[in-house]
């Protein structure tokens, strides 16, 4: 899954949509984030809470965007757009 995410993330650098240098490391970091402390919760309170999972994945989204935007971010909180 790492690997596929990373080629996906290289693929919007080369067509000049996000500006990184390390496909690789921001797919760790987007996963990271949408990851979040849900793991941690489950393993020890066995609850998962569908809600706070989709809030999570998409402020995570919208954070990722907002660092490696090759554009300026000219769309709303969780909305993206090229300028």
């Amino acid at each position: 899954m790492h690997r596929a995410l990373a080629n996906l993330l290289r693929r919007e650098r080369d067509r000049e949509i996000l500006a990184l240098e390390d496909p690789r490391q921001a797919a760790e970091h987007l996963a990271a984030m949408c990851k979040g402390l849900a793991d941690m919760e489950r393993r020890f309170t066995g609850k998962t809470d569908a809600h706070a999972a989709e809030h999570r994945v998409r402020s995570a989204v919208d954070l990722f965007l907002r660092g490696y935007s090759a554009g300026e971010c000219t769309a709303g909180p969780g909305r993206r757009q090229r300028d």
